[in-house]
């Protein structure tokens, strides 16, 4: 859901060049989004289109400016397994943000608003950056 998510903020908010892909610390490859979490983006607005789920690979870590994972146990799996992307990898929001794979409607909701607000401290955090390079 947070690249979606971050898609679709970006494009409202008119910012371009940036490139996002959605990686799995432990993703079973080729899942299509789950119903819940389709459901949860469709009701505000925001269509998924295809989406397949993929596992880290260190062409991906390689390729990223910046790692963002959604817990501390994400986290410290990405540094376990690529040293060198420990100062890229950041947590998205202060606290973690539940995965609600397999729970209720309720919960793809709450995770859905979760990253939607972690989403907009990052884009003004883009903003910021991109108006000191001006």
């Amino acid at each position: 859901m947070a690249a979606v998510l971050l898609g679709h903020m970006l494009l409202k908010e008119g910012i371009k060049g940036i490139e996002i892909f959605s990686r799995g610390t432990n993703a079973w490859p080729g899942q299509p989004l789950s119903e819940g979490a389709r459901q949860a983006l469709q009701a505000v607005g925001v269509e998924a289109g295809t989406h397949y789920s993929q596992s880290l690979a260190r062409k991906d870590v390689e390729q990223a400016d910046r790692i963002y994972v959604m817990t501390e146990r994400h986290r410290q799996t990405v540094t376990a397994d690529y040293p060198r992307a420990k100062d890229k990898t950041r947590l998205l929001a202060a606290a973690d943000i539940a995965d609600p794979v397999g729970s209720s409607p309720r919960d793809y909701e709450k995770c859905r608003i979760d990253i939607q607000n972690a989403l907009v401290d990052l884009i003004s955090s883009l903003k910021s950056e991109g108006s000191s390079k001006s």
